[in-house]
């Protein structure tokens, strides 16, 4: 098996984990989810999320690896220039993936650490005003934390397509 297709089995394991990962907490998760009281699926929802962000991480460090790999594999073999309908192709993708990583950036480091503090400290099983704080402060989080997962999943996509287009002229 060559390095190529090592680098896009891997690539399209990163994309499928990252992409379907969002798919399956938008459309299938959390609206089944958000049937209960946030006091019964939170300790269904935290490890969900946390072991989503995790997986997150490895697509992404993966998309990087393959993904630089293979720009470098079509630009050098294929010398391919910026300028050509490929390169701009290419460099649109790499335009939207870093787009894609700011929004799952912020997602992590803003909303995702505070849902954490909050879990835990409800872990701590505090008195019923301090819970309630707790809670109320996961629901606020919540609606941000879906949209951000829509737009990144709205870019995925465009991902997508962008590929298809440069696949087929």
């Amino acid at each position: 098996m060559s390095m190529d297709a090592i680098m896009r089995g891997l690539h399209f394991l990163a994309v499928l984990t990252w992409i379907g990962g969002m798919m399956f907490q938008l459309i299938a998760l959390q609206p089944f989810l958000r049937l209960q009281d946030i006091s019964l699926r939170l300790p269904i929802l935290f490890p969900i999320v946390r072991r989503f962000m995790m997986m997150t991480w490895s697509s992404i460090t993966l998309l990087l690896l393959s993904g630089s790999d293979m720009v470098i594999r079509v630009i050098v073999d294929q010398k391919v220039s910026l300028g050509s309908r490929l390169g701009m192709l290419l460099l649109l993708k790499w335009m939207l993936f870093g787009l894609m990583l700011v929004v799952f950036g912020f997602l992590f480091f803003r909303y995702f650490f505070e849902f954490r503090i909050h879990y835990r400290a409800l872990l701590r099983k505090p008195d019923s005003k301090e819970a309630t704080q707790h809670y109320q402060a996961i629901e606020a989080l919540l609606p941000p934390m879906r949209n951000l997962t829509l737009i990144n999943l709205v870019l995925g996509l465009s991902i997508i397509f962008v590929v298809e287009f440069a696949l087929y002229p």
